[in-house]
């Protein structure tokens, strides 16, 4: 059993690689002495906060704590589980990924191997592993400590891994993290800025894609498949935002949906919606609107619920609504549900709402 002992630093203090994130300083740190990381991670939390905690405070007390017992540098190492209180959704938390090249030159784990969107080394152009390609037995701290495969013994640089050409969404990945240094808060300036702005269109065109497919949209499968799995998926999206398709991909999305539910476009919208309207979903937002307003012929008798028009449009509540049964109650949609409208009427609904509005411009 390990007792760690907050008074004394530890016997061996490796120094702090500025390319590493915090959890690989860990990893490291129980290397170097001699440590299982179980226990290791055990007497963290009983001296200090809960080890996997996402909470700022319970992170600076850990970060804290390390610096005393070991290199005093350790707390301006990037941590990922503080990232996490901010930006959970950009990381994958439920492996551990590595370039098998990079990590026998400097064995360290840099903190973007994390994010959800890295699968293929910019550098070696080869896929990202999480499991021993011996025996698919997943990574996880103490397989980096013991620096093998916990099961069968395979040394983690003997991995081996599949040869791959970096796209675009990977390269730029790679060549933004890689240019970044390597302090908490210029990392996570860059997530808000740049990795933000990949996810957003990686999860938009992923939703739209997997509707074609009849893929489940809404569970939480992630974690359940392998990174070949993911980075195919990936490409995917990568082509078509490449190839300029985007706008094809929400047609035929939409169009899919429409004829496999009879529900309202609302309802496919909806669990993307906050994306759409975020800073980095507004090509999207854009080619939307113009979807709606433009009104293809066959979504011409798709109802559309006002309320829902207005939020897109950013129209304060109801004023639509009061607007059409003021002005023109004959084109409200005969149909059960929210106050709604057809497409084919919304473009000339909008066009008269806009003569009669300061604040509003028809797009």
């Amino acid at each position: 059993m390990f007792y760690l002992k907050t008074n004394e630093r530890l016997l061996i203090r490796p120094r702090v690689n500025y390319e590493e994130s915090f959890q690989s300083y860990l990893i490291g740190l129980a290397r170097a002495n001699g440590y299982k990381y179980s226990a290791f991670s055990s007497g963290i939390t009983a001296k200090s906060k809960p080890h996997r905690s996402f909470k700022p405070e319970d992170r600076n007390d850990i970060q804290t704590l390390i610096s005393k017992i070991a290199d005093d540098n350790a707390g301006n190492l990037v941590d990922v589980w503080e990232c996490g209180y901010y930006f959970k959704h950009l990381f994958d938390y439920s492996r551990i990924k590595a370039c098998p090249k990079c990590y026998e030159k400097d064995m360290i784990l840099p903190p973007y191997w994390w994010l959800k969107n890295y699968l293929v080394c910019g550098e070696h152009k080869l896929l990202l592993i999480d499991s021993c390609s011996q025996c698919n037995t997943k990574f996880e701290e103490g397989s980096f400590v013991k620096e093998h495969c916990l099961k069968c013994g395979l040394e983690i640089t003997s991995n081996n891994s599949i040869e791959w050409n970096t796209g675009l969404l990977d390269q730029r990945l790679h060549d933004l993290c890689s240019d970044v240094t390597r302090d908490s808060n210029q990392f996570k300036e860059l997530i808000s800025e740049e990795i933000e702005q990949i996810y957003v269109h990686y999860q938009v065109c992923s939703y739209f894609l997997k509707e074609l497919q009849s893929k489940d949209k809404y569970s939480n499968h992630r974690r359940t498949l392998d990174i070949n799995t993911l980075n195919s998926e990936q490409n995917d999206i990568q082509r078509m935002i490449h190839d300029g398709k985007v706008s094809l991909l929400m047609y035929d999305a939409l169009a899919a949906y429409r004829i496999k539910s009879g529900k309202r476009i609302s309802s496919f919208i909806t669990p993307i919606f906050k994306l759409l309207m975020s800073q980095h979903g507004s090509l999207y937002k854009a080619e939307l609107i113009n979807m709606l307003i433009e009104g293809p012929n066959d979504f011409g008798d798709w109802p559309v619920g006002l309320n829902w028009v207005e939020k897109l449009l950013s129209i304060k509540a109801n004023d639509l609504k009061v607007f059409v049964k003021d002005h023109f109650p004959n084109i409200e949609a005969k149909c059960q549900g929210p106050f709604a409208v057809l497409i084919r009427d919304l473009n000339f609904l909008l066009s008269e709402y806009s003569k009669n509005s300061r604040d509003f411009k028809l797009p």
